[in-house]
């Protein structure tokens, strides 16, 4: 409902800098103001877009171009299977030595692939993200998780080398490769484009098992209105957008 909108008013809101952009710019195409009217067009675009990076339908919109590439996963039973977690992770300095920890993507990571594993069997390797020492790693931390949750340590792999989405893929290409089962990719379906564009890249033929969705069906009008989320979430979709481009750049990614 409208009312539980109403307290991001108090707040610092992107609808205030739109606002003071958008009255600039119409004194800058019908006012006496020198300056102004040499910035109307800068100040037009600038409003314009910062209404569309502070607005949930355009940045669920951007969003769901992403996501909806991929599907949910149809596992069936496979004991000779092998999921690919993508790891995702903060770190944090504690006197000599760093700490890996999971955000709110690596927790979704590590429970979906949990969740895909009693479905098929076989094992489950978890990627990435080193701390700066190198003595941990986010994968290592999604290992625990998973271990907790009930997966067997025999169960368990850990690649802890690699630092991006391609380093992921790079450094496990030949378990992958070697494998006689399917083998599952879970990452973030926001993020599941880019991965997937990266594996196949490498020749790598694997089965996408999205998680973490962030998009939503928006019906009400209001969600045309800006709002504090909105910028937040369309930074995450430009992040992806314009790292898949970066990738395919520089010929990571097909």
């Amino acid at each position: 409902m409208l009312v539980n909108e109403l307290p991001e008013l108090l707040l610092p809101n992107p609808a205030y800098l739109i606002a003071i952009l958008a009255l600039l710019a119409v004194l800058g195409f019908g006012g006496s103001s020198r300056w102004l009217r040499r910035l109307r067009f800068p100040l037009a675009f600038l409003a314009v877009w910062s209404y569309a990076c502070a607005t949930p339908r355009v940045a669920n919109r951007l969003i769901h171009g992403l996501e909806d590439r991929y599907p949910e996963a149809r596992p069936t039973a496979d004991p000779a299977a092998l999921v690919l977690v993508l790891s995702s992770g903060t770190f944090q300095r504690q006197g000599e030595r760093w700490v890996a920890s999971l955000d709110l993507a690596g927790w979704e990571r590590t429970m979906a692939a949990v969740a895909l594993w009693r479905q098929t069997g076989g094992e489950l390797l978890f990627a990435g993200q080193p701390t700066p020492d190198g003595a941990s790693s986010a994968a290592d931390q999604m290992a625990e998780v998973a271990a907790a949750a009930g997966v067997p340590r025999g169960a368990i792999r850990v690649e802890r080398r690699s630092r991006t989405t391609h380093e992921n893929l790079l450094l496990s290409r030949e378990l992958l490769a070697a494998r006689d089962g399917h083998v599952w990719l879970v990452t973030s379906a926001l993020h599941m484009p880019r991965a997937m564009a990266v594996a196949s890249r490498l020749d790598l033929r694997v089965h996408p098992a999205p998680c973490g969705r962030r998009g939503i069906e928006l019906q009400h009008w209001y969600s045309w209105l800006p709002h504090l989320g909105g910028p937040e979430m369309t930074a995450a979709a430009l992040h992806e957008y314009v790292g898949l481009t970066m990738y395919r750049l520089r010929g990571l990614a097909s």
